[in-house]
């Protein structure tokens, strides 16, 4: 016979297993386009090159005067980090998943700023033709 607290151990650790199986991944190759907005931070996967992200980017930061401060780029990905008129920090990072799919994470600030991210995403998305 099984006791009520083995039960609810079992049950408890059934429950955690669910949980798990039900996080979000790393994006990859055969991630589908799209964009969300979670925990401070907006992230897209986009249908263009890590070099068209890039620049699109460099160009969204630099239409909402946003000063960049810092990027590093390698063949595999980069970030720009800036700062806005007001002296908030902003953080793009951009990754390449595929010769025509890339990774976008834009992040302002510590706790992330949600009107900020998405203006910076739509002018990513003018840049590169989307819109």
């Amino acid at each position: 016979m099984v006791s009520s607290g083995m039960l609810q151990r079992v049950m408890a650790f059934c429950l955690l297993l669910g949980l798990a199986a039900g996080c979000a991944s790393a994006p990859d190759a055969d991630s589908p386009v799209g964009m969300k907005y979670s925990s401070g931070t907006l992230s897209a996967v986009e249908a263009a090159t890590f070099s068209q992200v890039w620049r699109a980017s460099l160009a969204a930061l630099n239409d909402s005067d946003i000063t960049v401060l810092d990027d590093e780029r390698t063949h595999r990905g980069g970030t720009i980090d800036g700062r806005t008129t007001d002296l908030r920090t902003v953080r793009v990072q951009v990754r390449r998943l595929s010769q025509q799919k890339t990774e976008l994470r834009i992040r302002v600030d510590s706790f992330g700023d949600s009107e900020l991210s998405h203006l910076l995403y739509e002018k990513v998305q003018i840049a590169l033709g989307s819109r």
